[in-house]
């Protein structure tokens, strides 16, 4: 792996044979991209659930997983990544004036405003618990005339841009798109950098409105299985399985895995 430039990951960035910066490759030197070795594989989940035939919940499975998080920690890799999803948004008809950062995904909407050069509004989850909260977000700027309202010029309606690392769920984006909606802005478009939906999904229809563009640098198709499958059942029989890959440790786990399997390999 690449030696990162003092602390800021330039050397993590990795050039084509055309000399051009390359999104994947760069992603995998970041140690973001895992794949289960064949022979002895570790799957992981974290990528929705299914209803078995004793009508439990279990986690569908994979043998491949990307982390955002990986590439979020160098700033210089982030800013690489927002650019290049800023990029087909620029060549695109989506208007913008604002872009929405999901929460968990404040590095990556930070940058992506600042390719985009427009305001970053930041968000929260709510406690749903609490029985003063009737949302599932709560919008930490940009307000306007009301408390959940956009702040913008006056006269002009919010069109927003939703920002997150990793797409997966589009359930909670279009629940993010609605209450970004019932404080004033208009949702027009979806900027991720991992589109992590299976199969892929290049759009996403919201409430009452045609759908919107999804724009991401990568979208690698990961198949997902039941755990019943043959693709992950001797996997599942032996209890090599991380359910939550994005902690910390976890992540390394399997990194740990990989790189053993490459060395079996050799």
């Amino acid at each position: 792996m690449a030696k990162s430039d003092g602390n800021n990951g330039a050397g993590y960035i990795v050039n084509n044979h055309f000399s051009n910066k390359c999104p994947e490759g760069t992603f995998r030197n970041c140690d973001g991209w895992y794949v289960s070795h064949p022979d002895h594989p570790i799957v992981i989940g974290g990528c929705g659930v299914y209803v078995d035939e004793k009508n439990v919940q279990l986690p569908y499975l994979r043998l491949a997983g990307l982390n955002y998080l990986q590439v979020a920690k160098w700033p210089v890799v982030l800013d690489f990544f927002a650019d290049k999803a800023y990029q087909p948004i620029k060549k695109s008809e989506t208007r913008y004036s604002v872009v929405a950062i999901y929460p968990g995904s404040d590095a990556f909407g930070s940058a992506l405003a600042r390719s985009a050069k427009c305001v970053g509004v930041y968000v929260d989850r709510a406690d749903t618990r609490d029985g003063n909260e009737s949302n599932c977000f709560r919008f930490r700027n940009g307000i306007g005339k009301g408390e959940q309202t956009f702040s913008l010029e006056k006269g002009e309606k919010g069109k927003v841009l939703i920002a997150l690392g990793t797409m997966s769920d589009l359930s909670d984006v279009v629940r993010f798109a609605e209450e970004i909606a019932d404080a004033g802005g208009k949702v027009t478009g979806i900027v991720c950098v991992v589109n992590d939906t299976f199969p892929l999904a290049t759009e996403c229809s919201l409430p009452g409105k045609k759908a919107v563009p999804i724009f991401s640098v990568l979208s690698p198709e990961i198949p997902k299985y039941r755990q019943d499958a043959p693709q992950v059942a001797d996997a599942v029989r032996t209890g090599n399985i991380i359910l939550n890959p994005y902690e910390a440790d976890a992540w390394n786990e399997l990194l740990k895995s990989m790189k053993k399997s490459r060395k079996k390999k050799e």
